[in-house]
Parts: structure tokens; C-alpha cells; sequence
């Protein structure tokens, strides 16, 4: 059972400046890696990323994707992107199909593996999730396609702050969160939590 009462209390217990838009702040403290901290870093490593690992790529079958049967199923497509099937309903989390983690095409952190699975061989969308803004969590690109492709049918569960950056790539269904809030929606209940 969900206890409403406590998550409306904890939401009202946020700091005002949790729930301003774009002003979010780390509830716990973080060690502070400053200018000096990326130099020493790019000196040891000259620059270059660690080498890539060898990952066994399973190519999921389309066919038990568009009839996923009674149980629960994931599917892992590659570092967050997860799709999660239950009575019909398709969620897609954290969609990254781009080649690079990155504002760029030709820089950034590459993908070791492929995606298990393209935008075009994906079943119907249903809903998308997002955890957060970093480039391999939300990558523009993968937004655009899954919008040329799916359009109004997705309707998007994102943190506080992230609507506005979505509506100007074409998104409309979209669900904003801020922290200890959540939101029904037919079969399906999404909740933001600090993390």
C-alpha cells in the first residue's frame, strides 16, 4: 500500500530551492572535483577513455516483443534503456540509441555494444520514463526519432525541469514530477524520488 499522506509530507518537507525549476541541489553532500581535478585527470589518462570490453549482444525476437504474454518482461537495450512490458503496456526508460553520449556526433564517449534493439524495431510505445538529463539517460536524437515514430502515442514521465527542454523538440504528452510527487495514468503509476 502506498502511503500518500507521507509522500505529500515529504514533498512539502523540500527545501524551496528543491522545487524550483532549475534549481535543484544535491541533498547530501559531494566531493567537489574542481578545475585542477580535470587537468590531473586528462594528464593521467591523456585524454583518452579506458578501452572498450567485449559485450555478447542478444538480439531480442520481434515477434515475442509485440505478443509479450501475461508476466512482466524486460528487455535490456543497452546501459538505462530498459523496456518494460506488462498487459500490453510498453515503457520505454532512459532511450539512448545514439552512437555517442554526447552533444555531439563526432565526440563524447562512444558505445561499446550496440543497441539490442533499434527505434524501428521496437513495439508500440506506450510511455517513456526519464531519471534525469545526462546525455546517456536523454539523448536528443533518440527524443526526435522516437517522436518521428511514435508521435502524440507516447506520453512522457520526466523530472521537474525537463518539460520545457522536450516541448521544443515536438513532444506534447508529457508529465512533469518533482521530487516525492506521482502520477496515474491508465494502467500505470509513476513516481519521482531524490536519488
Amino acid at each position: 500500500m502506498i502511503d500518500r499522506e507521507r509522500l505529500a509530507a515529504l514533498a512539502a518537507e523540500e527545501p524551496a530551492s528543491q522545487r524550483r525549476k532549475h534549481a535543484f541541489r544535491n541533498r547530501y553532500a559531494t566531493a567537489h572535483h574542481g578545475l585542477g581535478s580535470f587537468l590531473r585527470w586528462q594528464w593521467q589518462s591523456r585524454g583518452r577513455f579506458p578501452d572498450h570490453q567485449s559485450f555478447p549482444l542478444h538480439t531480442p525476437d520481434p515477434e515475442q516483443l509485440a505478443q509479450p504474454g501475461n508476466h512482466p518482461q524486460i528487455t535490456w537495450i543497452g546501459h538505462a534503456t530498459y523496456l518494460f512490458q506488462h498487459r500490453g503496456w510498453n515503457l520505454l526508460t532512459d532511450p539512448v540509441f545514439s552512437d555517442r553520449c554526447s552533444p555531439f556526433t563526432f565526440a563524447g564517449p562512444k558505445r561499446a555494444v550496440p543497441p539490442a534493439l533499434t527505434i524501428e524495431q521496437l513495439p508500440d510505445i506506450n510511455a517513456v520514463l526519464i531519471s534525469h538529463n545526462h546525455y546517456d539517460h536523454l539523448d536528443k536524437a533518440s527524443v526526435k526519432q522516437l517522436q518521428a515514430r511514435f508521435g502524440r502515442d507516447i506520453l512522457w514521465f520526466v523530472p521537474q525541469g525537463i518539460a520545457a527542454w522536450l516541448r521544443k523538440l515536438g513532444v506534447e504528452r508529457i508529465i512533469e514530477l518533482g521530487w516525492w510527487q506521482s502520477d496515474y495514468h491508465g494502467q500505470v503509476e509513476a513516481f519521482c524520488l531524490p536519488a
